[in-house]
């Protein structure tokens, strides 16, 4: 069984501070030489206790130190000087923080030590007052049986004073992160283990969740600050023995309010949601908004504190321009350490001017080193290119399609032709054969065919979806009127011949018959036949009746 060595760092602080501590967070990460690590830390001290930091001090740069480290074990006195430059700073609250860096080369004899922050003292906390404090590293720079590399630590952040209230049931995230993946958990530090110092078990009534690093809380006791110290480690997974132990210690403030557990201030789009994750080039810029309005009527939003990485910039709290009673602030930020897939966390509060704080909200911030694969022009066929971090994504053309465009796509599966159109695939794109009396890209207008005047003989054209009929005029027939009706196999002339003409008949009537289908008599050539008989018939008669006359 490997002997595995752990290395313990105490940092003692070389000055009095009095009451102005307010919390502290430790990581590292290797560096390329044999046991050399870079010591990262965020302090954070009381605003108005000498600390004071504003925004003329962040953009100039001014260096705070804050006292150095001492290491403990495995290696002797002061391995660096915790100087850090301000990033963010509360009115509110009364509390400053800065981060800083430095490396150290261990003793390359060993290779597990311990490291650590001491000092006096904290504010005056609701448990066991406001002694001293006291954080703990661990780190073993052997290189790993799985990965063959050195370790790196986990990444932690958190706001110096989380506002909590009273009466209320609360649940704080710890955000946390690690350069190689591994498993992360979060559990109580030990005042066994010299990792705590005044405020260990301090913070009565919580409840840590080891696994996803939340700590639940019912705001029922003691108004006022109570101290948290967490340790933070990293396993390969199925292990129970750490690879490294950072500390994160902060304050949580339990104020009280009358006016509900649901009162405080909210945050609004476009506002990152809580746990977000946001990818940024090394030569990129990140670009938020944040804006948040208060719960109470008439109560504007009195400030937007922030926990930032190095060098980010925010502007001054404004009113929202179209949000009634919202306001916002804008942040820039230009990763300036250049670490590809180095993991930066941002939180952000509101508190308005009752005194109520917002929920914490965090995100990660993670650095990639982006090549941009749109320079050697990938997309085929027309296809737009753009870049992406660590990809890119091709917008193909119409009618094409794959990572690069390079793949035809027939359109004819999807059956794009309508009304009985024949679909003809081609490179890029298709074509439609319609049907008769349509027509368009997919045979979805139809024809007015009688614009071309089809129906002949005064025929009226009627237009019908893909087709059009001819209402004909008396005598023609045919789709376009063209065929003459024989009206007289219809026998229309009752006494008389019928002859056929261009969209009509005639009648030849028989004498004494008149009339378009000789239907009508023509008395005054009838009538001399009817007479002349009758007046012979007369006459007859009378020289009859004159002849038996005589004889008698």
């Amino acid at each position: 069984m490997c002997i595995k060595y752990i290395i313990i760092l105490w940092a003692s602080l070389t000055t009095c501070l009095g009451s102005h501590f307010r919390g502290t967070v430790f990581s590292w990460r290797p560096k390329d030489n044999i046991n050399e690590i870079e010591v990262l830390y965020r302090i954070s001290w009381r605003r108005s206790g000498g600390y004071f930091c504003n925004e003329s001090t962040i953009s100039s740069g001014t260096v705070f130190s804050s006292g150095s480290l001492s290491c403990l074990k495995n290696c002797n006195g002061a391995i660096g000087v915790l100087n850090y430059l301000c990033t963010d700073f509360s009115e509110t609250e009364d509390w400053t923080t800065g981060r800083g860096s430095f490396t150290y080369t261990f003793p390359s004899s060993n290779s597990y030590y311990e490291f650590g922050f001491t000092g006096g003292a904290w504010i005056s906390l609701v448990t066991f007052g406001g002694g001293n404090w006291e954080l703990r590293v661990k780190a073993n720079l052997a290189p790993r049986t799985d990965t063959g590399r050195v370790n790196s630590a986990p990444q932690v952040d958190i706001s110096p004073t989380v506002r909590l209230i009273h009466g209320c049931h609360h649940t704080i995230w710890i955000p946390v992160s690690d350069p190689d993946g591994d498993e992360v958990r979060c559990r109580w530090a030990n005042s066994m283990l010299n990792e705590c110092a005044s405020i260990c078990n301090a913070f009565t009534g919580a409840v840590l969740n080891e696994t996803s690093c939340t700590v639940t809380f019912d705001a029922i006791g003691s108004i006022g600050y109570y101290g948290v110290a967490i340790q933070v480690e990293d396993f390969t997974p199925g292990s129970t023995t750490p690879l490294s132990s950072v500390p994160i210690q902060f304050l949580v403030y339990v104020y009280n309010i009358t006016s509900g557990c649901n009162s405080i201030p909210e945050f609004l789009p476009p506002t990152r949601p809580d746990r977000d994750t946001v990818i940024v080039n090394q030569n990129g810029t990140f670009t938020d908004v944040i804006v948040a309005r208060s719960r109470i009527p008439n109560t504007d939003i009195k400030e937007i504190t922030t926990i930032s990485p190095s060098g980010l910039s925010k502007s001054v709290l404004m009113p929202h321009p179209t949000i009634p009673g919202a306001w916002y602030i804008e942040v820039t930020w230009n990763p300036t350490q250049k670490f590809s897939n180095q993991t930066y966390v941002f939180c952000f509060s509101a508190t308005d001017k009752s005194g109520l704080t917002s929920e914490q909200r965090c995100m990660s911030i993670v650095e990639k080193n982006d090549v941009n694969e749109c320079d050697s022009i990938p997309c085929q066929n027309g296809g737009t290119c753009t870049n992406t971090l660590g990809s890119y994504l091709c917008n193909c053309s119409p009618g094409w399609t794959g990572k690069n465009c390079p793949d035809d796509i027939n359109e004819c599966d999807f059956d794009p032709c309508e009304n009985g159109g024949n679909c003809t695939n081609e490179y890029g794109s298709y074509f439609c054969n319609c049907s008769l009396g349509w027509t368009g890209k997919n045979c979805s207008f139809d024809i007015n065919e009688c614009d071309t005047s089809p129906c002949k003989n005064d025929g009226t054209c009627i237009n019908t979806d893909g087709s059009y009929f001819c209402k004909c005029s008396i005598g023609w027939d045919g789709t376009h009127c063209s065929d003459d009706i024989d009206e007289c196999a219809y026998l229309p002339c009752e006494h008389g011949e019928c002859s056929n003409t261009a969209g009509s008949y005639s009648c030849d009537c028989q004498i004494g018959w008149r009339g378009r289908s000789c239907a009508d008599v023509q008395l005054e050539m009838i009538l001399p036949l009817i007479l002349l008989p009758l007046a012979i018939l007369v006459l007859l008669i009378f020289a009859l009746v004159k002849g038996i006359t005589k004889i008698r």
